[in-house]
């Protein structure tokens, strides 16, 4: 029986694991979306997208599954009959219960794989971002601009208005 017991511990600490994974995955989720902020929003919108989708499929991951424990009232009709048939009983719930959490895990080591490549994705668009935040030639802007070129050094006002070609600015300390 201890073989059984034993691949039975084995397999349900795989099991939260997955768990302790996903919740990681979700903390990572929540920090590229939080970083997202200034980003140009060319690359805030597949890095938060692909965020999302990973922290869906890591909740996925998450959410609580039935796993058959056994049932007291009826462990006590074995501890009545003699004990080997008690034993085998009980190893064969447990084999079962084995079975149970193998089938649990299938499922969630894909969703795992899943969201940890779709936050990879994000990252990637994240460091695009961060690396090269001009958006490329013609792309537009939020508000429907087109973009050209980087303005020139000098060409807006303090307050970020475009300077006419007329007369300069007066300076405010020069009144």
């Amino acid at each position: 029986m201890g073989v059984v017991e034993r691949e039975y511990d084995r397999r349900l600490a795989n099991l939260r694991a997955l768990d302790g994974k996903a919740g990681v995955l979700l903390a990572f989720d929540g920090a590229v979306v939080t970083l997202n902020r200034g980003l140009p929003f060319v690359w805030q919108v597949p890095s938060i997208a692909f965020s999302a989708a990973s922290a869906v499929f890591a909740a996925m991951v998450l959410w609580p599954r039935e796993i058959r424990t056994l049932n007291p009232s009826r462990l006590v009709e074995y501890v009545a009959v003699e004990a080997e048939a008690t034993m085998l009983a009980l190893q064969d719930h447990t084999a079962l219960a084995v079975e149970q959490i193998e089938a649990a895990a299938r499922p969630k080591r894909k969703w795992i794989k899943i969201s940890l490549l779709c936050l990879a994705l994000a990252a990637a668009a994240f460091s695009v971002g961060v690396i090269n935040p001009h958006l490329p030639k013609g792309a537009r802007t939020p508000h429907g601009h087109h973009t050209t070129a980087s303005p020139r050094p000098g060409s807006l006002s303090d307050d970020g208005a475009a300077r006419s070609s007329g007369s300069p600015k007066p300076s405010p300390i020069a009144r």
